[in-house]
């Protein structure tokens, strides 16, 4: 059952929230999507009964919503029109200080659906805190210098606990902006003199409190590699180095009662805090500090060999202990289910109504399904009937990009995706007998410096001059999907052919850089360049390729050093780059936080947010960017089993 203690003053909590509410009702438009999502989350993580203003009252919850409540009744302050101010002000202040503070570390929390976004909601949130403090004291204060010195203390702690999480003095100074609310209650009733010994005694009990949700979340850190406070004591008393493995960890808890040694430890702590308590004459907090004791001595029974007294056996509610969860696998498996719901992949078919070659409709269908395909094929999904149906469009348009004019130049993404899709077909064989028509245009429509063009009209009976929808002819993404076709279709027979095309593609790389030479995202390219170039390495190549592949290289990596640090990167363009990294060369450059940021941003469907990737006419010009939720949703899900292999 939970203590009155701390849900006593719930009464008054309901007529300040007002505000609160009015406040999240009032933000504008991008604010409030992301203050609404805050609010359910307090509710689900911080209430029992589903109401948001009741979060923070149960027995195991850090009770920053009360302080200043319990203060005010120790002290016996009357029930007047200033106490109401002091109350009303100071809680609005700290449950505003509460929730930027909340935000700012789910930010930092792979589980946490909040990301870099939600940064301007934290700035929102504190303002809001300061703003009402400022109903309470003017600038010249001196409340506002230990205000910011909690606010510094926090960050510090934070920065050095991810450097020493050992320190058991940077576990208390986490939870330092709690003290806010016990400086201000100090000031409005002139008890500046017995702050010093308040702030001691809150300092004790956030050691406690911070102690035992590092063991509360100790499993989730320890699957996550994370090491904290309980984590590294048992470290040190089982004579164990870091990394280890989480089994090992969990079995010397047990063995060397190194978390019956914490608990005791916090025992003390807690002691010291009631001691001063008492001393002050604080019953509200004596009364709490004994739930703290009940709890913490639960905790520690927990972790004990020895069954458990009924003396010792505890009713009170135990904090949970929370559950690591596989976000990269709970990610993949809905990525997949998403993927695979409509096996068409309509989504992903480019429509164009725009009297497009004097058409009403026309569809550009088999090469966005067709990638979507080859992704999921190799990671070991049977879809060979598809694959056929892909193939039977591409053959019967006579492989141009629009599913229904079959006069449309044949283009070379669409034969090269053809030729690394036929080894996944119902009949691989057959496949190859008929992709020896579009290989026998081949030939005829290599430009003489080896550069291969996106459309292919030489030696072909009809088709629809390429000028017609287009300004150039010549991408050098196109080019390298090609040379991966040849390569995955038959790298023999087709070897001069893609030497003698990768030695012009390094020379123009080289000459011109990869800039503005390829109608693909950079991204992209850039993945597509490394894949293609650690495809070739696997081979026996000439010492002429090979040299040249040896110059490239340094340029290559310069340039991927520059596109690893752009600011903003979306899922697709990170997907990317986690692939990029599967190459041998890029590897050391992968960031964690790539990771990160694709598995928040996944939609609750399994999806994510489609994302331009190449360009498409519109209105007789080059005007638009294709982009398609399954085709953004592939590539994440793609990068995501490509790491998960690792």
């Amino acid at each position: 059952m939970e203590s009155t203690i701390l849900t006593k003053h719930q009464p008054k909590r309901e007529q300040y929230w007002g505000e609160i509410e009015r406040f999240f009702g009032t933000l504008p438009p991008h604010l409030l999507q992301h203050g609404l999502l805050l609010k359910n989350t307090l509710t689900a993580v911080f209430s029992d009964t589903g109401r948001w203003q009741e979060i923070l009252c149960r027995d195991y919850d850090y009770p920053i919503l009360s302080f200043h409540f319990w203060l005010l009744d120790d002290w016996q302050i009357p029930e007047d029109k200033a106490r109401f101010e002091w109350e009303s002000h100071i809680f609005g202040g700290m449950f505003f200080s509460f929730a930027a503070t909340y935000l700012r570390e789910s930010i930092l929390d792979e589980d946490s659906p909040f990301d870099k976004p939600h940064l301007y909601l934290v700035d929102v949130l504190a303002q809001q805190a300061t703003f009402y403090f400022a109903k309470l004291f003017p600038p010249d204060s001196p409340f506002w210098n230990p205000y910011y010195t909690c606010w510094h203390a926090e960050a510090e702690a934070v920065l050095a606990t991810r450097l020493a999480p050992f320190e058991v003095e940077n576990l208390a100074a986490r939870l330092a902006p709690a003290k806010i609310a016990i400086i201000a209650t100090a000031l409005k009733t002139n008890s500046m003199d017995i702050l010093p010994q308040l702030l001691i005694m809150l300092d004790k009990f956030n050691l406690v409190y911070q102690i035992r949700r590092d063991i509360a979340t100790m499993r989730r850190d320890l699957l996550r590699g994370n090491l904290t406070y309980p984590i590294q004591r048992t470290l040190t008393m089982a004579n164990l180095t870091w990394p280890t493995m989480p089994e090992k960890v969990l079995g010397a808890m047990i063995l060397t009662g190194s978390i019956k040694q914490i608990c005791q430890d916090s025992l003390t702590y807690l002691a010291e805090s009631q001691t001063i308590a008492r001393d002050l004459n604080l019953p509200s907090w004596l009364n709490y500090f004994e739930i703290v004791k009940e709890i913490t001595e639960q905790t520690m029974w927990l972790f004990s060999l020895k069954i458990a007294t009924p003396e010792q056996k505890n009713p009170r509610p135990q904090m949970p202990f929370l559950p690591y969860r596989d976000n990269l696998a709970r990610a993949i498996t809905m990525a997949e289910g998403y993927l695979l719901s409509d096996l068409t992949f309509r989504e992903s078919w480019e429509v164009q109504r725009d009297n497009l070659l004097n058409m009403p409709e026309v569809v550009g269908r088999a090469f966005p399904v067709g990638l979507i395909l080859e992704i999921l094929c190799a990671h070991g999904h049977n879809l060979s009937s598809q694959v056929d149906e892909i193939l039977d469009i591409l053959d019967h348009s006579n492989f141009g990009y629009y599913a229904n004019i079959s006069s449309f130049a044949p283009d070379a993404d669409d034969i090269g995706l053809a030729l690394r899709l036929c080894r996944y077909a119902t009949e691989p064989m057959a496949q190859r007998k008929r992709l020896n028509r579009p290989l026998r245009w081949l030939e005829n429509n290599i430009l003489p410096s080896g550069e291969i063009p996106i459309f292919w009209t030489k030696g072909i009976a009809t088709y629809l001059p390429a000028n017609s929808t287009i300004s150039a002819n010549s991408c050098t993404g196109t080019e390298i999907n090609f040379l991966l076709g040849l390569l995955a279709y038959d790298v023999t027979t087709y070897y001069p052919i893609i030497e003698n095309s990768a030695l012009n593609l390094l020379d123009r790389f080289t000459k011109n850089g990869l800039s503005g030479m390829s109608y693909y995202d950079q991204f992209y390219t850039m993945w597509a360049t490394f894949h293609l170039l650690d495809q070739l390495a696997a081979r026996p190549l000439s010492q002429t390729l090979q040299d040249n592949i040896n110059q490239f290289y340094p340029l290559l990596l310069e340039r991927w050093a520059q596109e690893i640090n752009r600011p903003y990167l979306t899922p697709q363009n990170l997907a990317w780059l986690t692939l990029t990294c599967s190459a041998p060369l890029a590897k050391p450059y992968f960031k964690p936080a790539w990771l990160s940021t694709i598995l928040k941003q996944q939609r609750y469907d399994g999806s994510w947010d489609d994302e331009p990737s190449f360009p498409t006419p519109h209105r007789g010009v080059m005007g638009m960017w294709y982009s398609s939720r399954l085709l953004t949703t592939a590539f994440c899900y793609h990068a995501l089993k490509e790491f998960s292999r690792k």
